[in-house]
């Protein structure tokens, strides 16, 4: 079985400037606090992690790690990534190693929440994304290239005000 847990990045500071660069805010690192908290207490620890390099998506991706306890080198960041498309994450989930059961991808609406709403075999409604919500979804495969839209069970769908 795989697991992977789509995360939307924390709540940013206001826009000024250059999107790629906001970063997140004290509101952000506070829920990056409780939403690692509750991973941590759940007992979820990803093998890697996969993330936007924009700042706020790569803060995020710290902040949870170091909650988590995880090495900062297991978190994989890229460009390609910001903004992205479902298809992009789709493909980036694809080729992911077999020995990762457990993946967190870090991202940006609307693309990251579409990435949800593909992956599920069901209909989520209503349906909202807002700051470090994150959905845990499993796949009953052996192999990350053997999955499909539509192939994961949603186990949680939360944000910051639902833990």
């Amino acid at each position: 079985m795989k697991t992977l847990f789509v995360i939307r990045h924390a709540t940013s500071e206001e826009a000024s400037g250059n999107d790629y660069d906001r970063s997140i805010s004290n509101l952000g690192r506070r829920e990056c606090y409780s939403v690692g908290q509750y991973l941590k207490n759940s007992g979820v620890f990803p093998d890697i992690i996969l993330s936007s390099s924009a700042s706020r998506a790569i803060q995020t991706a710290r902040h949870l790690s170091q909650i988590l306890g995880v090495e900062a080198s297991r978190i994989e960041m890229t460009q390609a990534w910001y903004l992205a498309p479902a298809v992009t994450w789709f493909t980036a989930i694809q080729q992911l190693a077999e020995s990762a059961s457990t993946v967190f991808i870090v991202g940006h609406n609307p693309g990251i929440a579409e990435v949800v709403l593909r992956m599920v075999n069901q209909s989520i409604s209503p349906f909202s994304f807002p700051p470090l919500s994150f959905a845990h979804l499993e796949f009953d495969f052996e192999f990350w290239g053997n999955i499909e839209w539509r192939t994961g069970r949603l186990v949680r769908l939360k944000d910051p005000s639902s833990i």
